[in-house]
């Protein structure tokens, strides 16, 4: 895949497939939405993909939105005492160290150079702004920078909060 085919994708139209269900994650009270995009309304096998990713267990709300086609080219993460290094050469608006939330977009993690094969993880993150660090905010969020159209009565609720003791 290239910068260009992402970049393609991007500007196109997407809705979100089916209803969302809450499933066990791969680690103890994590759990997981996997939800398919539909472009044109189909929805290609094996295809993009938002994905959610909520940690129960966490003292604060913890959890991760993301925009999968594969790889995944937008990213959300709510953690407020999370640590993210910037590895690549920055633009001048980005720090070097964001503490707390941060957002991961494609325009600040796409190669420069016209066609270059897509990064297989995003390295460049951003804070992300405060008004998007809740559930629902970052779903919607992820959903505007990836023209994804996204209905109200779609978002389903977090599952019950526990602390592990």
């Amino acid at each position: 895949m290239r910068t260009g085919d992402v970049d393609q994708f991007l500007d196109t139209q997407k809705t979100l497939s089916g209803v969302p269900r809450w499933q066990a994650g791969s680690r103890g009270n994590q759990f997981r939405i996997v939800w398919p995009l539909l472009i044109r309304g189909i929805a290609p096998i094996d295809g993009p993909r938002l994905e959610v990713v909520y940690a129960a267990n966490a003292p604060h709300l913890r959890l991760s939105v993301s925009l999968n086609l594969p790889p995944v080219i937008i990213r959300a993460d709510i953690d407020p005492t999370g640590v993210h290094t910037n590895k690549k050469p920055l633009k001048p608006n980005i720090p070097r160290e964001i503490r707390g939330n941060n957002c991961h977009l494609w325009s600040d993690n796409r190669p420069a150079k016209a066609g270059s094969a897509v990064p297989v993880s995003l390295g460049v993150a951003r804070p992300l702004p405060a008004e998007y660090a809740n559930w629902p905010a970052a779903l919607h969020w992820v959903c505007a920078q990836g023209h994804i159209m996204l209905h109200d009565a779609a978002v389903p609720p977090l599952p019950p909060r526990s602390t592990l003791l």
